[in-house]
C-alpha cells in the first residue's frame, strides 16, 4: 500500500512539472495568436513547441473501446509521454461536458493525469482532470434489480446485454458510449422520432432510441435519479411507447428499472 502511494505520488509530481513547461507555451501562443482560432490551430502550435523542447507529444492520437461487434474510436488532442491527456478547447468557457470527456478519455486508457486547457476566452483557462481508477476497479459494481420486469423476452435480453457490456467495460464511462452500443448490438434498436401527445392532440415529436418498436430504452449516470424517472414517466405517458428500460449507472451502483406506461 505504502509502496502505491509513494509510486502514485512520483507520477504526479512528474506530471506536475511536465505542467508547468506545457502551460508556458499555453500562455505565450495565447498572448501571442489571441483567442479567435479554431482548436486545431492551437494543437499545431502547442505540438510543435513542445517537440521543440524535446517533449515527446503526439496530436489526434487514437483511443478505440470495443464490445463484440461494435467499436468506438476516439481521438485525443494531445497525449504527452505516452502518459498525460491534453484536452484543447476553444470556448467562450469551459463546461461540465468538457470535464466528462477528458474523464472517459482517461478511464478508457487507464492514464490517470491529464488537463483541459481552453483557448477561446479572454485568458487561458485549465483545469487538471485526475482519475486514479483502475478497469478492475470499475468492473466491481453492484446491481439493484428490484424495479426490473422481465416479462418478456425482449427485456430479459436487454439487461442481460447491458449487464455484460458494463461487466466488460466498468462503470463511469460516457453514457451515450453504453447507449451507443446497445443500439449497435441489439437486434431491432433503432433511433426514430416519436410523437408526444396531450388529451389525445399531437404536441410534437421527440427523437428516441428504442429497442422494439414500442419500447424506449435510455442510460444515464445520475446520483439522485429518482427525479429523472418521474420525468421519465412523464414523458412516456405523453407517447404511444409501452415502456421504457432504464439503466442508471452511479459510481459503482447500477439499478435497471423498467417504466410503464400508466
Amino acid at each position: 500500500m505504502t509502496g502505491s502511494f509513494s509510486s502514485r505520488k512520483k507520477a504526479k509530481d512528474r506530471f506536475h512539472a511536465l505542467d508547468y513547461q506545457v502551460m508556458k507555451h499555453v500562455f505565450e501562443i495565447h498572448n501571442r495568436m489571441g483567442n479567435c482560432h479554431h482548436e486545431e490551430v492551437y494543437q499545431n502550435e502547442l505540438l510543435h513547441l513542445l517537440q521543440k523542447d524535446g517533449i515527446q507529444a503526439q496530436r489526434e492520437v487514437p483511443l478505440s473501446i470495443k464490445f463484440r461487434s461494435y467499436r468506438k474510436t476516439y481521438f485525443l488532442d494531445l497525449l504527452l509521454e505516452d502518459e498525460h491527456i491534453y484536452e484543447l478547447k476553444a470556448l467562450s468557457r469551459l463546461t461540465c461536458q468538457c470535464k466528462g470527456q477528458i474523464i472517459n478519455y482517461q478511464l478508457i486508457a487507464e492514464k490517470p493525469y491529464g488537463k483541459l486547457v481552453n483557448f477561446g476566452g479572454n485568458s487561458v483557462e485549465s483545469e487538471f482532470c485526475t482519475s486514479t481508477l483502475t478497469k478492475t476497479d470499475r468492473q466491481n459494481f453492484e446491481v439493484d434489480r428490484t424495479e426490473r420486469n422481465e416479462a418478456t423476452d425482449l427485456n430479459l435480453c436487454f439487461y442481460t446485454l447491458a449487464h455484460e457490456l458494463v461487466s466488460s467495460w466498468g462503470t463511469r464511462l460516457d453514457p451515450e458510449l453504453y447507449s451507443e452500443a446497445l443500439l449497435a448490438l441489439l437486434p431491432n434498436a433503432h433511433e426514430t422520432k416519436t410523437e408526444i401527445l396531450s388529451d389525445g392532440r399531437l404536441v410534437g415529436s421527440k427523437l428516441v432510441r428504442l429497442a422494439e418498436p414500442d419500447i424506449a430504452f435510455k442510460i444515464t449516470t445520475s446520483k439522485k435519479p429518482d427525479p429523472l424517472g418521474i420525468q421519465f414517466q412523464k414523458f412516456i405517458n405523453h407517447t404511444c411507447l409501452e415502456s421504457l428500460l432504464w439503466i442508471n449507472l452511479n459510481n459503482n451502483q447500477i439499478t435497471f428499472r423498467t417504466l410503464k406506461k400508466k
